[in-house]
């Protein structure tokens, strides 16, 4: 890339230093550069820091996952559904912003011996300790 008209030398005031040379390798005009500060360098390390948590957050999320799902499969042998006795409330609005709560009854509610939800399914350790469920 040639220079245009406006940077050759009679361009720049005297006392000014002249305008950067394109033909200057990478490395000259990085070390031409003033130096980042201390805190840039350590928001760009934070940054790093908090990206690489993030993705071995995520990756140790996924393996649980994909772990309980196999331990369901092999101790369930692909059935894996038990069932726990829930309360059901219906709730239904009414005018002026009130509502009406009716009791429904007792439903045995599918549920997987698991750590994580699997097809739809709850886990039982959760309904166990959810045992009133509102429908709408």
């Amino acid at each position: 890339m040639y220079p245009s008209a406006a940077l050759w030398p009679t361009d720049y005031m005297i006392g000014e230093s002249p305008p950067a040379d394109p033909f200057k390798p990478n490395s000259e005009i990085r070390a031409a550069l003033p130096k980042p500060r201390v805190s840039d360098r350590m928001a760009v390390t934070m940054k790093r820091r908090l990206g690489q948590i993030l993705q071995v957050l995520l990756v140790t999320l996924l393996v649980l996952y994909l772990a309980d799902w196999i331990v369901l499969r092999v101790k369930t042998g692909g059935r894996g559904t038990s069932t726990v006795q829930v309360e059901q409330f219906l709730k239904s609005p009414l005018k002026n912003h009130k509502e009406e709560f009716d009791y429904l009854g007792t439903v045995a509610q599918p549920c997987v011996p698991s750590l994580f939800p699997h097809g739809s399914e709850a886990p039982c350790w959760w309904l166990q300790r959810h045992k009133i469920q509102w429908v709408s």
